[in-house]
């Protein structure tokens, strides 16, 4: 009876050990994901004033 009791306490450490790595992988994706949305939108704003800029000085009438 003891070495099933360890058993099912073994099974829960492991549970929970599984359910901590998938919530710390869920926080690290949604940053990462908040982090790259930040500098994609960074990089439109400057690709737009680029090209804003490249069309104000080359005309090719």
């Amino acid at each position: 009876m003891a070495t099933m009791f360890n058993k099912d306490k073994a099974r829960v450490m492991i549970i929970r050990v599984f359910l901590i790595m998938i919530f710390v992988g869920l926080l690290t994706s949604v940053s990462f994901a908040a982090d790259v949305e930040s500098r994609l939108n960074m990089l439109e704003e400057t690709l737009k004033k680029t090209a804003k800029n490249d069309r104000g000085t080359t005309t090719t009438d």
